[in-house]
């Protein structure tokens, strides 16, 4: 997102206004339930196995076991995990 904000520096009413970067916070919820309680996580472009076992508690061997058909060296954008049984 780009701010543009009036300056109030020296150089004069000619001058372009100043452009400021607001910074924004992605709020999308990727751990989600299902009907019957169990957890799954949304994976996004970056994410790595053991960064989702650190956030969402799960070690990464109990992934590996709720999820024998993923690559952990290739998670796709989309694709969902089982976090618990």
């Amino acid at each position: 997102m780009i701010v543009l904000s009036e300056s109030g520096s020296e150089a004069g009413p000619d001058a372009p206004p100043a452009v400021e970067e607001a910074s924004t916070t992605e709020t999308t919820t990727r751990t989600v339930a299902d009907s019957d309680g169990r957890r799954f996580y949304r994976i996004k472009p970056g994410d790595v196995l053991s960064a989702i076992a650190e956030e969402t508690g799960v070690p990464t061997e109990t992934l590996l076991e709720l999820n024998p058909d993923i690559d952990p060296n290739a998670l796709r954008p989309g694709q969902r995990l089982r976090l618990s049984r």
